[in-house]
């Protein structure tokens, strides 16, 4: 897809999606709790579509073959949700989801009563899961890997024997993702104990009925708050954010006021500025919490010739694509000069100029972050654009053609 040079100007509105990490785990535990939960503002993105289609399969019971394809989410709660429910079954994915990590999720099944037999590769799907009600107790994850595992275990916790506890060897990667988990399962009545090492839940005895009208996705803000960095006349108002809000990617209005662009929350949501403001050099972003931001982030500090330094991200190679190698790979393609390490990723300042397509390896937020550079660039060409469809459907549209206010 090549994409015009775009000019942008005055004061702009973009329509987010739902956030799907709200959205996925509100399905699951309504499935668990029989339909009593009101689901407003559903997220479409594509994950949470198949979740919710997966579901409905698991209800009507006639089909067991679970397949995820790339989603990374649905694939970890789904197979903890199945392991939680009498029957077999067998949960697969792509190629790229048979690769990611599921191996401390399956042993912690196993550990709980589970059967589970590995098709392929021991740790990774295709996975066979003769379910059953878990034991619960005291479990432990090494808290290094996916943060998704320890989210599977606490959503089909309430239909465990006995109530859970999770105990991590270090804190956890992306634990702002497990603090989501909390805050749900909180507003259904379980007593929850947090504690960076630690988390337990007490499932209540009864869930009433309740009715919850999901944010929109703090995560899929971070491409406009590109768009305004890159567009000092323009400004952009983005609905359906809330000041108090659960999801961890809401720290973006302080990583992005770092590079000038100020948020100011205003009724019914956020309105972003560019400041201009002179930054500090070099910048220095920790990322354990926030894996899903860097993206859209390197490649701001990269458009604007920012010197920065991205730690704590080697968890990006156990994603969608393997983002931390992408990112460099892509970002050298453009001139930018960077190094990639386990665990860092540096940018400094360069002249970047585009003279080939952007790859983006089936990975939704590459295609949508390295599509800002068209605010600041002619020839930008984004290969396989409709892979935005994972979490943020209407992307092409709110980028290209924003509603003037």
């Amino acid at each position: 897809m090549l994409l015009p040079r775009l000019h942008l100007s005055g004061l702009k509105q973009w329509q987010l999606p739902a956030s799907k990490s709200l959205s996925n785990r509100w399905l699951v535990i309504n499935y668990l709790y029989g339909g009593k939960i009101d689901i407003q503002n559903l997220s479409t993105a594509e994950d949470t579509v198949l979740m919710y289609r997966l579901l409905q399969q698991l209800s009507v019971g006639t089909d067991h073959n679970f397949d995820c394809g790339n989603a990374g989410t649905v694939a970890r709660f789904i197979t903890a949700l199945l392991a939680s429910q009498n029957g077999t079954f067998v949960v697969t994915g792509d190629e790229r989801m048979k690769a990611r990590p599921m191996a401390e999720l399956i042993e912690t099944m196993r550990d709980m009563g589970a059967e589970i037999h590995c098709l392929e590769g021991e740790g990774f799907l295709p996975l066979e899961i003769h379910g059953t009600r878990l034991s619960g107790g005291e479990v432990r994850l090494s808290g290094t890997q996916s943060s998704q595992f320890a989210s599977a275990l606490m959503l089909v916790a309430p239909v465990m024997e006995q109530p859970l506890t999770l105990k991590f060897d270090t804190v956890p990667t992306s634990e702002s993702y497990i603090s989501i988990t909390c805050e749900l399962l909180k507003a259904c009545g379980h007593s929850i104990w947090q504690h960076p090492l630690e988390i337990s839940v007490k499932p209540t005895d009864k869930v009433s009925k309740i009715s919850v009208s999901i944010e929109n996705d703090w995560s899929s803000a971070a491409y406009a708050y590109n768009a305004v960095a890159f567009s000092p006349d323009m400004s952009v108002f983005l609905p359906g954010l809330d000041k108090g809000s659960v999801q961890g990617d809401s720290v973006a209005r302080e990583w992005y006021s770092r590079i000038g662009v100020e948020t100011t929350f205003v009724e019914r949501g956020i309105l972003l500025k560019n400041k201009m403001l002179k930054c500090e050099n070099p910048l220095l972003f920790e990322c354990s919490d926030n894996p899903d931001l860097v993206p859209p982030m390197v490649v701001a500090c990269a458009g604007l010739g920012l010197e920065a330094v991205f730690r704590h991200v080697h968890t990006l190679n156990l994603k969608e694509s393997e983002r931390l190698s992408v990112l460099s790979k892509e970002l050298s393609k453009l001139g930018c000069r960077n190094v990639a390490t386990d665990d860092s990723l540096y940018v400094y300042p360069s002249q970047l100029s585009v003279k080939e397509q952007i790859k983006t390896y089936n990975d939704h937020r590459i295609a949508m972050s390295f599509a800002t550079l068209a605010c600041l660039f002619d020839g930008v060409d984004v290969e396989n654009p409709d892979v935005v469809g994972k979490s943020f459907p209407n992307f092409w549209n709110e980028f290209l053609n924003p509603k003037q206010l």
